[in-house]
């Protein structure tokens, strides 16, 4: 296992940048279910409105360690601002009306974290090639989390 000041500078660049993306892919998500979370109605708004609440909160923290890791990758700066953000991120943002249901929700969200799963493969990969295992472990808990939310969603919606 190498340290993060073993990486060469092309590892450590590519590395980085893919943290930059993640960092920003996942930033733009917390700010989306923070939208529907707050104009979120309809028969299951209780249960919707908390647990969006607990998935952007727990999409916060995943963004502080990521950006942090960038920083230890190559002391690159973070994402910085929300156009930043926007430009770099593989998840776009939407603009809703007054108020969304729980159907609506899931219809958009559920393909935003699978984007987001297959990004973390590509990082688990990168990660895995360069011998960097910390970064592959951080990459595999943010997809089996975004898994079993798809799983939560998804059974909301079933009879």
């Amino acid at each position: 296992m190498k340290s993060f000041k073993e990486l060469n500078e092309s590892n450590a660049n590519e590395l980085s940048g893919m943290f930059f993306t993640l960092t920003s892919s996942l930033a733009v998500l917390s700010q989306k279910l923070r939208s529907y979370h707050q104009n979120v109605v309809g028969k299951d708004f209780f249960p919707v409105h908390q647990e969006l609440d607990d998935q952007y909160t727990k999409l916060d923290e995943y963004v502080d360690v990521s950006a942090e890791l960038i920083r230890q990758i190559n002391k690159a700066p973070a994402p910085h601002s929300m156009s930043v953000m926007l430009q770099s991120s593989i998840i776009t943002e939407e603009m809703i009306g007054n108020s969304v249901t729980s159907e609506y929700i899931i219809a958009r969200i559920v393909p935003d974290y699978s984007r987001l799963m297959d990004y973390c493969i590509q990082i688990v990969k990168r990660a895995d090639d360069a011998n960097m295992p910390e970064l592959t472990d951080f990459a595999i808990k943010i997809r089996t989390k975004l898994s079993k939310y798809i799983w939560k969603l998804e059974s909301a919606t079933r009879g």
